[in-house]
């Protein structure tokens, strides 16, 4: 059935396809969002330890595990944070990135036994980093969000991200990252 909408879709003379934000009708990204976010300022990039590396254009340009487009005094580093309070983009090295523990929010679970009790459960983050490998287990932690043990490190994942959690091709439920450990 996907097959048969996309190749109407693309037949009937529509848009293809995209992996990107749509219908931006001929305007980038940065355009977008200064047209929607006219009070973004430039500001700083700075390392773990606050120290002011770079400068930035506006840090909504900016996403967790970014490399390119950094100007930094600093080689071969990557978004690992966004502190928008203070109008900074975070950088460090690529191991800071991966995280086996993530805390979901607003999850929906039709079956909460069978994802608790299984232990061939993937789970996959949606966005710009890797998805892990492994397994994960999961329990609810009594504050209504799930806690989520992989046992392959997620690669870049952001807060605000939807997780979705598999049985092979089954999904059994989702929900809203919000907070990772490493």
């Amino acid at each position: 059935f996907k097959n048969e909408v996309k190749t109407r879709y693309c037949n009937g003379g529509l848009q293809r396809e995209s992996m990107g934000v749509c219908f931006l009708e001929g305007r980038s990204y940065r355009q977008l969002l200064s047209e929607k976010l006219p009070q973004l300022e430039p500001g700083e990039i700075v390392d773990r330890e606050g120290h002011v590396v770079g400068c930035h254009g506006g840090y909504a340009y900016y996403t967790i595990g970014q490399k390119r487009g950094l100007e930094t005094s600093l080689p071969n580093v990557a978004v690992v944070a966004i502190d928008v309070r203070r109008n900074r983009v975070i950088v460090g090295n690529d191991s800071e990135l991966l995280h086996r523990t993530l805390i979901v929010r607003e999850s929906h679970l039709p079956d909460p036994h069978r994802l608790f009790d299984s232990p061939d459960i993937r789970v996959k983050i949606r966005g710009i980093g890797r998805n892990p490998e492994g397994f994960a287990s999961i329990r609810p932690d009594g504050h209504e969000r799930l806690h989520v043990e992989l046992t392959d490190a997620a690669w870049a994942p952001a807060k605000g991200q939807p997780v979705v959690f598999y049985q092979n091709e089954l999904v059994l439920g989702g929900g809203i990252l919000e907070d990772y450990r490493p």
